[in-house]
């Protein structure tokens, strides 16, 4: 059984760091994107996570460009996950 501390199945993250939350971001439109990455302070769970908004979007358009999402220690140090968006 993998264990990973702090996270537990239902645990709520905040999109701006997560795979599947940058999917979510990357193909909703621009200036709702925008209003919730800016709606307040992105969270910072480790070192690794990104909280400027303007490089959050940055990535968000390489997530548009590729359809692929990637987490590499934002939300856990060590934990990498990646998304795919699911129409292509």
């Amino acid at each position: 059984q993998l264990s990973v501390t702090g996270l537990r199945p239902g645990s709520r993250l905040e999109p701006h760091c997560c795979a599947i939350g940058k999917v979510l971001l990357a193909f909703t439109h621009p200036v709702e994107a925008q209003q919730i990455l800016n709606a307040r302070p992105l969270k910072r769970y480790t070192e690794h996570t990104i909280t400027d908004p303007t490089k959050v979007i940055a990535e968000l358009d390489e997530v548009r460009r590729t359809g692929l999402a990637y987490e590499e220690g934002e939300v856990v140090a060590e934990v990498q996950r990646l998304a795919r968006d699911g129409c292509r």
